[in-house]
């Protein structure tokens, strides 16, 4: 059985297109695009663009 985080890409496709993000930023992406409004507020913008659907913004 194959799991997958909520919302957030595979972790596989996005090393193949070269756009890893960390664990903990996945977790938390995914938690925010379950919620009613998808958006995160971090100094670590460059990981959390890399999540369709996600608005970001830096603080």
């Amino acid at each position: 059985m194959e799991r997958r985080t909520p919302g957030v890409g595979h972790p596989v496709d996005l090393r193949d297109r070269g756009e890893r993000i960390g664990a903990r930023e996945m977790l938390i992406a995914g938690t925010a695009l379950g919620s009613s409004d998808p958006r995160v507020f971090t100094r670590n913008v460059d990981e959390f663009e890399r999540v369709e659907g996600l608005d970001v913004e830096n603080y």
